[in-house]
Formats: C-alpha cells, sequence, structure tokens
C-alpha cells in the first residue's frame, strides 16, 4: 500500500524457472534501489517482479542478479 492507503498491484511474469536461489535477495534490494531513486510504488514493483522473474530463470544467486539492460529488454517483450 502506499501512504494513502492505496492498494499497489504489478503482474507477476511467466518464466521458466530453474533456479528460486536470490529471488527474494535480488526482488528486496531492487526495491531499495527503487526507493533511493524516488521512484513510485508502481514502478518499483514492476521492477522488481522483473528482476524475480530474471533471477529464477538462470542457476545462482549472485551470478542470476541482471543487468539493466536485460531489465529494459524484459520490460519491452511483456509490456
Amino acid at each position: 500500500m502506499n501512504k494513502d492507503g492505496d492498494r499497489i498491484q504489478a503482474p507477476a511474469f511467466k518464466v521458466e524457472v530453474v533456479d528460486t536461489t536470490g529471488a527474494g535477495d535480488g526482488w528486496n534490494a531492487g526495491l531499495i534501489i527503487g526507493l533511493c531513486k524516488g521512484w513510485d510504488l508502481k514502478k518499483c514493483i514492476t521492477v522488481v517482479n522483473v528482476i524475480g522473474a530474471l533471477i529464477v530463470t538462470k542457476r545462482g544467486a549472485i551470478t542470476a542478479m541482471p543487468y539493466e539492460e536485460e531489465l529494459i529488454e524484459f520490460l519491452k517483450r511483456v509490456l
């Protein structure tokens, strides 16, 4: 919910899961970065859902973290 009490929702993305290690860590890290950059919650949640989706398509935790270019390309394909 945002500060006004409005519920914020964003889509989960359907991907082929290889390994879930690091998905939550990446999601949380992305949220912190988005909030620090001043993004609204809708943008934050959409981006972190992409981060989580991309991470689970690879093996490992740190090595699965996506680069900004991967996020942008994924968003272009799904939105």
